[in-house]
């Protein structure tokens, strides 16, 4: 049976480079890109960029979410949305029965403070999702394939331009 990956898509230079990862290194697997629209301003422009393979899928609800958060000693300000990647990574996983959910986190992402793409996160998730989806699935694994592979920004771009 063919492995069935479903890759988070951000509509970003990460998610271009993690769905040809996917093809490089997985040719015989069912690859899906999923982009979760959920109706805040960066998610506008992310849409409009998205190729013709992505999939949308709608989560407007998260646009009640009232703004976006800043995390304590985080210079970059409010730019997050809490539990977002636990929403996404659930949702798909419900809606697709995939062997495998991708996010398109870089290595200088994977630390403690990275609460929803973080090992720690992954782990957890993937034991969830793998336990409240036994009874149709075998296991579901929520990767950072760029994280596993080392790749920073750079790195990542020139992984894609070699491959």
């Amino acid at each position: 049976m063919r492995k069935n990956i479903v890759v988070l898509y951000s509509g970003g230079l990460d998610s271009y480079i993690l769905h040809h990862m996917a093809k490089v290194r997985e040719p015989d697997a069912n690859i899906t890109c999923i982009f979760w629209d959920h109706e805040h301003t960066a998610g506008t422009a992310e849409k409009h960029a998205l190729p013709d393979f992505v999939e949308t899928r709608h989560c407007e609800w998260m646009s009640k979410v009232d703004g976006y958060f800043s995390k304590e000693g985080d210079p970059s300000g409010p730019i997050y949305i809490p539990g977002r990647n636990l929403v996404f990574a659930v949702l798909t996983a419900c809606q697709y029965m995939p062997d495998e959910i991708w996010l398109g986190a870089l290595l200088e992402e994977d630390h403690p403070g990275g609460t929803d793409k973080n090992g720690e996160f992954l782990k957890k998730t993937s034991d969830l999702l793998t336990y409240t989806l036994g009874p149709f699935v075998d296991k579901v694994t929520v990767r950072t394939p760029l994280v596993e592979n080392k790749l920073t920004k750079l790195d990542a771009v020139k992984w894609a331009l070699d491959n």
